[in-house]
């Protein structure tokens, strides 16, 4: 980390750990540490400053006070634990071993883990890593996991150059949760949820979702398959058709099972208003063939070899009888007629085209009432509906049949089934990583080259952040598409803004009150003081933004003056200190962010997906999406310092083409848009800015000031001059 003089050499043990921590908690010469891509504007991003610690520790400033003192140890420790963390991924030094108890060879013997593995698990090990851990090891967790769970091919650690990130496809396999195979922990969630779901929805019956049911398969049967497979990209089989039943399954004794953790987090999120209206869902699970063979054949039928088995008998699928939109539809049974029946499946689709991917289904049933267009088996050439109206849905088998005119049926295969990892709900997320080669100008090309598999904790959108954690690419990606209900080319586009704005760190903060991943701020209306933010976690919530940055103020009547003349002084403190502990811990929550970003550009139904980026970019009256970034206000618009190449491995990782993002951003930039203005300088004078940025040519420079009329007025001098690339 710049100006911290962290070798590995510091993490031998809790003592070398501790004196390097000592030695170096303040910023070599007093400089500025640089935790953010603009923080060189001189007031964006978060920064360290120097802090003379004696003078601190007797009382001599702020930071005598017990609550700031504590504050400032943990932040300290917390940071330097995070940048001994970076010195570890950092070093090409080989010699450093430990032994990993947890991880034996064949002998019984530990294994012998080396270099920055072994580093970063000395950190986490040490007296301070586990006394100000906060947060942090479990961030440790997922370092070590994507940077070390090789897959087949050996795949390890991939920095930001190489373009390695990833997009969840499942959430775990898991054929069938039987009771004897699950942790308490797993239990705990399914039960947890299962009520959760109990009172989101209309389950009949609903008690196996908290007492479980009973599974049991004739034990003389043989050659028995899954009813259902993937076709999923990155899902281990996916393609490849009928599933054998394992024999350790079918020879399993009479025992407890649980409904898939996969199948009830799709079903919560249809029931809520998470990307898209919520709906009011009606139905049951059809667990009642679990332990009964007569009806556990295929469309419960009697169970005989050489045969599939039902979803329904192993807690995977679901039958819905309604599907209404809650609050503007009346519940009447989707049976009533074939129009009904039709708009209620329409319902289905169009809120699973909003849902992430580990939470789509693998398989819907439906009446040939739906039309013969809407059948999707994945078949090359065969045209369907369903990729054209739902493009998140082209991995979801739609079969058409005869049956099924009184429900719509709805399943998860084996490979998908889904793990609880902890008891609030967590899933255990499957994530294709897509591995992007990069030119000579760290661009990568437009489409993917290689894969493979890992798991992440999908609670890093919904956590509060106290430190410098980054999220990655995909995560900021999916808390735009998913979260946001943002189109994939506005997410990709915003992925790259917040990488400018924050660095991809939830708690980025800078001294005039501008925070999180989009920078919204909070000091002025101008800024967005007085946005309405329906905060979604961890409850629903509208708060005004200035409260989220005075909470300790929040109940009292403040003017405008008021709340900009508190956050500037407060923003005046060591460290942003002061200003950082009257934040309420809310604003941290990426989840609650991304709702913040929809107030910002006023688009607060988060039922209509926002897919356009408007027509105006100059005054007056403005309307395109990207302005509060820097539009009017930036020489080259909110394109400075945003590369686009950021914007484009994200959309290849997501599974689209880059070559259709270009040509959406050359179609939607409005055409008066300082973008299409032609660079000044006489060797590119031929070319237009937003051209010369989506071919990956240049990295536009940053000079403040104020666009008028087509004439720019600059306000100070150039924070950074266009980077040609070509």
């Amino acid at each position: 980390m710049a100006y911290f003089n962290f070798s590995i050499d510091d993490l031998q043990d809790s003592s070398t750990l501790a004196s390097a921590i000592a030695n170096n908690i303040v910023p070599k010469n007093g400089i500025n540490i640089l935790a953010t891509s603009t923080a060189s504007r001189g007031y964006s991003g978060q920064t360290l400053t120097t802090s003379d610690l004696i003078s601190s520790a007797s009382g001599k400033d702020l930071l005598a006070s017990g609550v700031y003192g504590n504050m400032y140890r943990t932040n300290m420790a917390s940071i330097s634990l995070n940048s001994l963390a970076t010195s570890a991924l950092g070093s090409e030094n080989d010699d450093m071993s430990i032994l990993d108890s947890s991880n034996l060879n064949e002998d019984g013997s530990p294994k012998v883990i080396k270099g920055k593995e072994a580093g970063l698990r000395i950190v986490a090990g040490s007296q301070l890593g586990r006394k100000y851990n906060e947060g942090l090891i479990d961030g440790f967790a997922d370092i070590l996991k994507s940077a070390y769970s090789a897959a087949a091919d050996g795949a390890g650690h991939s920095d930001v150059s190489s373009g390695s990130e990833s997009s969840a496809v499942s959430a775990g396999y898991m054929p069938i949760a039987l009771e004897s195979k699950l942790s308490e922990v797993e239990k705990a969630a399914y039960v947890a949820r299962g009520n959760l779901l109990k009172s989101s929805a209309v389950i009949t019956p609903s008690s196996s979702l908290i007492n479980g049911f009973t599974f049991d398969i004739n034990n003389s049967l043989t050659n028995l398959t899954y009813d259902s497979s993937t076709i999923f990209p990155g899902v281990e089989g996916s393609g490849s058709g009928s599933i054998p039943i394992p024999d350790d399954i079918i020879a399993a004794k009479s025992q407890r099972a649980y409904i898939s953790a996969a199948l009830i987090e799709c079903l919560l999120f249809l029931s809520s208003d998470r990307a898209g209206s919520p709906l009011m869902i009606r139905g049951g699970f059809g667990e009642d063939t679990g332990s009964n063979s007569s009806r556990q054949g295929d469309n419960r039928s009697e169970a005989v070899s050489n045969n599939s088995i039902t979803d329904h008998a192993f807690g995977r699928a679901f039958d819905f009888d309604i599907i209404v939109k809650k609050d503007s539809e009346n519940p009447v049974s989707l049976a009533s007629s074939q129009e009904e029946y039709k708009k209620q499946f329409d319902n289905l689709i169009e809120k699973l085209n909003s849902a992430p991917q580990h939470l789509l289904p693998d398989v819907i049933l439906v009446n040939n009432w739906v039309g013969v267009e809407y059948e999707n088996l994945g078949h090359k050439g065969k045209i369907s509906r369903i990729p054209q109206l739902a493009e998140n849905l082209k991995s979801v088998k739609v079969h058409l049949v005869d049956s099924h005119k009184d429900h719509i049926h709805m399943a998860f295969a084996p490979t998908r089934g889904g793990i609880y990892i902890d008891k609030e709900g967590s899933l255990s997320l499957t994530v294709n990583i897509i591995t992007t080669n990069t030119g000579s100008s760290g661009a990568s090309g437009s489409q993917k080259d290689d894969s493979t598999i890992i798991t992440i904790n999908q609670n890093r959108l919904t956590k509060s952040y106290t430190d410098n954690t980054r999220l990655t690419d995909i995560e900021v990606f999916t808390l735009l598409k998913d979260y946001g209900n943002f189109s994939s080319q506005i997410s990709a586009m915003l992925t790259a803004i917040s990488f400018r704005e924050s660095s991809w760190r939830p708690h980025a903060l800078n001294k005039f009150g501008f925070y999180g991943l989009f920078q919204v701020g909070t000091r002025s209306p101008g800024d967005g003081s007085l946005l309405d933010v329906d905060l979604s976690a961890p409850q629903a919530e509208t708060v005004k933004n200035w409260k989220l940055a005075l909470s300790d103020l929040a109940t009292k009547s403040l003017t405008d003056k008021q709340i900009y003349d508190t956050i500037t002084e407060r923003g005046k403190s060591d460290g942003l200190l002061e200003l950082y502990a009257s934040f309420d811990s809310r604003a941290w929550i990426p989840a609650n962010q991304v709702r913040l970003l929809r107030s910002k550009i006023n688009q607060k139904n988060y039922a209509k997906q926002i897919s356009s980026v408007g027509t105006k970019a100059s005054l007056p009256n403005p309307n395109y999406l990207f302005n509060p970034w820097g539009e009017l206000f930036l020489y080259n618009g909110w394109m400075s310092s945003v590369q686009f190449s950021i914007a484009k491995i994200v959309y290849i990782k997501a599974g689209y083409d880059a070559d259709e993002l270009k040509d959406w951003v050359l179609k939607t930039t409005p055409k008066d848009s300082v973008a299409w203005y032609k660079f000044a300088d006489e060797e590119h004078s031929d070319k237009t800015k937003v051209e010369a940025w989506v071919n990956e040519e240049v990295i536009l420079g940053e000079q403040y000031g104020l666009w008028k009329n087509g004439i720019f007025t600059p306000s100070r001098d150039a924070t950074s001059a266009d980077k040609w690339l070509k």
